[in-house]
């Protein structure tokens, strides 16, 4: 199943808990922050702790990858200059 989960279905199915449209995005958001900010406090703080963990090793890794994956691809026929069109 390569389809996209539409939002509608999303929610459905329990993958999301609520549907904004783009317009009320901004303001849903807002609000789902202000009812987290307003829970108990250590526990907020242990659940964004738990939810960063490991996030600068994970960076780091992508980024020392990158630079590898970089510096082999430049000696391949794929390096090349960009051609820009327009604008």
């Amino acid at each position: 199943m390569n389809d996209p989960i539409r939002g509608g279905m999303a929610v459905a199915i329990g993958l999301a808990d609520d549907l904004a449209s783009a317009q009320d995005v901004r303001a849903k958001a807002l609000e789902l922050a202000a009812e987290i900010a307003a829970g108990a406090p250590l526990a907020v703080s242990s659940m964004r702790q738990t939810l960063r963990r490991g996030l600068a090793d994970k960076i780091q890794a992508a980024t020392e990858r990158e630079a590898h994956e970089q510096c082999w691809q430049r000696a391949t026929v794929d390096h090349r200059s960009p051609v820009f069109n327009g604008g």
